[in-house]
């Protein structure tokens, strides 16, 4: 078997003990540790020959399943129906509060408000992107989402309707305004809505 190539994963070669994911092997002969192709290698120099022989031991962890855009959301529980939230990467903090048509005392952000500022700062910042690709500005531009509960057959979000007003200087070509609409449309959040939440999102140049 040909050995694999060598590159930066390659460990350092010695006689002795070497410690593999917590695991100890004792070599006799000089060999050495190389990763390469999702498997361990073990190179041993084959006596009375210039060859190397190679053998694999077993898979490396894999990471092909493995979200790189992954975020941890640490939630605690504050008693009254209050919550907070900590976000993994900044550590910034927010609280929610039940609503008063649902037991609580409605002094913050219910979760499914939360859903509704999810969608509208999503809509926003995707337009932020393509503005910033076409050196507009948004300055000035707002965004109001309206969210409505059902409670038949049970408690959830029925509509989600969002109004984004963009002032008319700013953007004046059609063809933009076209382009940030269509992209709006196919933000993260308005996308990730269950398919029975009615969210149509409207565009008015005022000015």
């Amino acid at each position: 078997m040909a050995s694999p190539k060598a590159n930066a994963d390659t460990d350092a070669a010695a006689n002795g003990d070497v410690s593999l994911f917590g695991l100890y092997l004792r070599f006799r002969v000089p060999r050495h540790i190389q990763r390469s192709s999702g498997l361990i290698w073990l190179i041993t120099p084959v006596a009375g020959s210039s060859q190397l022989l190679a053998t694999a031991l077993f898979p490396l962890p894999s990471t092909k399943n493995k979200s790189q855009m992954a975020v941890e959301i640490k939630v605690g529980y504050n008693g009254q129906l209050r919550c907070e939230a900590t976000h993994g990467p900044s550590g910034e903090q927010l609280s929610t509060d039940a609503p008063t048509d649902n037991g609580g005392k409605g002094e913050s952000f219910s979760p499914t408000d939360l859903v509704a500022t999810a969608l509208g700062t999503c809509v926003m910042t995707i337009l932020g992107l393509v503005a910033e690709r076409h050196d507009v500005d948004l300055k000035g531009t707002n965004i109001v989402v309206t969210k409505e509960m059902v409670a038949d057959p049970i408690r959830r979000i029925g509509s989600l309707r969002t109004l984004v007003m963009i002032p008319s200087e700013t953007v004046k070509d059609e063809e933009l305004r076209t382009r940030l609409e269509a992209a709006a449309r196919k933000c993260p959040v308005h996308q990730s809505l269950h398919a029975d939440i009615d969210a149509p999102i409207e565009f008015r140049y005022l000015g």
